[in-house]
């Protein structure tokens, strides 16, 4: 299930980063919204992120029969938070400073910790 959880955040981190693209090529921002703004709804970057967005979506439907939403809520935000701010930091070149990576590591801890709190003594 950890792998459902992980392949759906995936797609959520692929729409975002797919957003952002289009967000990118935006040179005036008030123009093209009021101008054009099916050529933005309808632009390859735009609607791949809606496609991936979806295939989470459905996803995460599955995910939810088979898990608590209370553990696989925090999962899903640690995950895809720290996969979309290290692939930021590849991709478009966004700051990934020390406190950055801290924070990242702080949320797989405490993604760890959720999912793995029967085993854990009390």
């Amino acid at each position: 299930m950890v792998l459902a959880i992980i392949v759906s955040n995936t797609f959520v981190v692929i729409s975002k980063l797919c957003l952002k693209k289009k967000a990118t090529e935006i040179k005036d921002l008030n123009n093209d919204f009021l101008m054009n703004p099916l050529g933005i709804l309808f632009s390859p970057w735009v609607l791949t992120a809606m496609v991936c967005f979806a295939i989470s979506l459905f996803l995460s439907i599955y995910i939810y029969t088979k898990l608590e939403v209370s553990k696989v809520f925090p999962i899903s935000f640690g995950f895809g938070f720290a996969v979309l701010a290290i692939s930021s930091y590849y991709i478009f070149n966004e700051k990934f400073t020390y406190i950055n990576f801290i924070g990242v590591l702080v949320i797989f801890i405490g993604s760890y910790l959720v999912l793995h709190k029967e085993s854990l003594p009390s």
